[in-house]
């Protein structure tokens, strides 16, 4: 994946050694907590996990914004997306002309689309184990994002050889 600019992943291992595999060791990576998995707290008891697992969760399997309900000392969607917001925010200001390869964790990611997007966290699908969604920021159309591939097996536009 020689096409890559930069490459920003989150803190944790498995991660890393992820972005270690995908880039051949041949980038460098630079660490963000800000894109570290939705802290999810502690479910309060077994009954209250039952009943959150069918109130939290919708038909396709989606962890929904009410999970907070039923876990103590749980991250909220809009705690995660003020942290992905600002990730992004200092990249597209950073590198607005450089393409970007972002590591992160599921929920993470849906909260990083959603912000790039726009919408309700609740509206974005779950992410496969490494996949790769890819965004075009157009600097001729002021920054709007354009998605090019979500949850695809491969990079279909950026990271090719």
């Amino acid at each position: 994946m020689k096409q890559f600019d930069y490459v920003y992943a989150s803190t944790l291992t498995r991660v890393i050694k992820t972005v270690k595999i995908l880039t051949k060791n041949k980038k460098k990576i630079h660490r963000d907590s800000r894109i570290v998995e939705l802290r999810m707290g502690k479910w309060k008891d077994e009954e209250q996990e039952k009943l959150a697992y069918q109130r939290a969760f919708d038909d396709l399997k989606c962890v929904q914004s009410n999970y907070a309900d039923y876990a103590d000392d749980a991250e909220s969607f809009a705690q995660i997306q003020k942290r992905c917001r600002s990730l992004l925010n200092g990249l597209l200001s950073k590198y607005p002309d450089k393409t970007i390869l972002v590591a992160s964790h599921g929920i993470a990611i849906r909260a990083l689309i959603s912000v790039i997007l726009n919408v309700d966290m609740d509206k974005v699908m779950n992410v496969n184990n490494v996949a790769f969604s890819e965004f075009l920021f157009d600097p001729q159309k002021n920054y709007a994002p354009r998605m090019m591939s979500f949850n695809s097996k491969y990079p279909m536009f950026y990271g090719k050889k």
